[in-house]
């Protein structure tokens, strides 16, 4: 794209996108390495080098069965006092060998027993199949606790929820729908939770109503902060359950939008005796569907679902044969946004070097017609200084033909215009002048 000083804030937003889309590094770390850094590192400043929280760290670290040191360690070690260190226990069957950074650890499907001597929790898998999903577990009175749009659909005042769009009337249904679905992905291995914060990845719009050409006018629908999403492997899939919406026939009556389906025949009539129109608008349809998307960055992958009958475990199980499948095309575009994001990048740093020769060449032509300038205005200058002077010396040279008293009276006169006009000299005009490379060095500094 070509770029020029006119339209540079295009340059640099071109810049920091292609740079924020850049940023998508992964870390392996070892048992052995973790073992290592929790032993020599805070936490805090460890989990900021991973770019987690420290409690974060902590559940990782409790997932790979790693000692961490107990509370008032790193006082007593300022202190000079001793702390124990016990040793790395040997690995059990289902301890995580090593962590990704970036790649989320399914902690809800375990239960913990302490080693003795430290704060490691070794981590079991044990998950009471009959309580709800930890993402569906007390979300109703929060759903309800909400406003309600125009069209039917909840508004939750929070917005820490997994990602449901849903009418009063349908939330028991889409709720337990939801709660079975998640329970069976996660018995056919895969994990499902909000997107932890760390890795950026965002909720894409979507429209909830099933017709194609609206023409009534659309409230805002509510939306989580962080989108619910599916670990397939180190591959994120976003997850919307939602009621699908429609555009119906209403009748205005008394302030009322009623659907003209539930007016019979003789209510009709009765109507008509009010001033009443009709008119179309957004209405819950009782349909679910299901969303799956991209959540990474300049991704376009989507796929839509409708739930046509509720059976969640149909549902997941076909599903399941499919995410590997998701996740690969998901890869895909991940990969191939990396690469445009790195063609961009070089494009970007060659443009750059060609507008900063191009700076570079501007401000040398700036700086010589500059010093040009003040070389005629110093020409122009010595030219008055010179006349100045020829206009004095010519002066004295005439004094000689006039009396003596005339001379004594015109050389006072002269001796007073003289100091009246204190006109400068010829070396010091040249030297007040700048050559270009000195006009270039008082230029501002160049943005390139």
């Amino acid at each position: 794209m070509p770029i020029n000083p006119s339209n540079i804030s295009q340059v640099f937003e071109t810049f920091n996108n292609a740079t924020k889309e850049c940023q998508m590094t992964r870390e392996e770390v070892t048992r052995e390495k973790l073992y290592e850094l929790v032993w020599s590192t805070p936490m805090l400043k460890l989990g900021e080098k991973f770019g987690v929280s420290s409690s974060y760290l902590a559940r990782v670290c409790q997932s790979m069965n790693v000692p961490r040191p107990p509370r008032g360690h790193w006082a007593k070690l300022e202190a000079g006092k001793k702390s124990v260190q016990p040793p790395l226990p040997a690995p059990a069957s289902n301890d995580l060998l090593s962590w990704s950074v970036g790649i989320p650890i399914n902690f809800d499907n375990r239960k913990t027993r302490r080693v003795k001597g430290s704060n490691s929790i070794q981590m079991r898998r044990s998950r009471n199949v009959s309580s709800p999903h930890p993402l569906i577990d007390q979300t109703k009175p929060l759903f309800l606790k909400g406003r309600k749009r125009d069209n039917g659909l909840l508004y939750p005042s929070k917005r820490l929820l997994v990602d449901i769009l849903v009418s009063e009337k349908a939330l028991d249904n889409l709720l337990s729908f939801a709660d079975k679905f998640f329970i069976e992905l996660e018995k056919n291995g895969y994990s499902i939770d909000l997107a932890p914060n760390h890795m950026s990845l965002t909720r894409t719009s979507f429209d909830v109503c099933k017709s194609a050409n609206k023409t009534a006018y659309t409230e805002s629908q509510w939306g989580p902060s962080r989108p619910t999403v599916i670990f397939v492997d180190s591959i994120a899939i976003g997850v919307s359950l939602y009621e699908q919406t429609d555009e119906i026939d209403v009748l205005y009556v008394n302030g009322d939008y009623i659907p003209k389906a539930e007016i019979d025949e003789k209510t009709m009539k009765k109507y008509s005796r009010y001033n009443t129109w009709s008119t179309t608008k957004e209405r819950t349809t009782g349909r679910f569907c299901l969303r799956l998307y991209s959540p990474y960055q300049s991704t376009s992958w989507s796929k839509t679902i409708e739930i046509k009958s509720l059976s969640p475990v149909g549902m997941a199980t076909k599903l399941a044969k499919g995410f590997k499948r998701f996740a690969t095309e998901i890869s895909a575009q991940v990969r191939k946004s990396e690469e445009d994001a790195k063609q961009r990048r070089k494009e970007w740093e060659e443009e750059k070097l060609r507008l900063r020769a191009q700076e570079q060449t501007r401000r040398k032509q700036e700086a010589i017609e500059t010093s040009h300038r003040m070389l005629i205005a110093a020409i122009d200058e010595w030219r008055r200084i010179k006349s100045i002077e020829m206009f004095f010396d010519e002066i004295e040279q005439d004094l000689a033909s006039v009396s003596e008293d005339q001379k004594d009276q015109l050389l006072a006169r002269l001796s007073v215009a003289r100091e009246f006009i204190v006109a400068e000299k010829a070396l010091d005009v040249i030297n007040a002048w700048k050559a270009p490379d000195e006009v270039l060095l008082d230029m501002p500094k160049s943005i390139w």
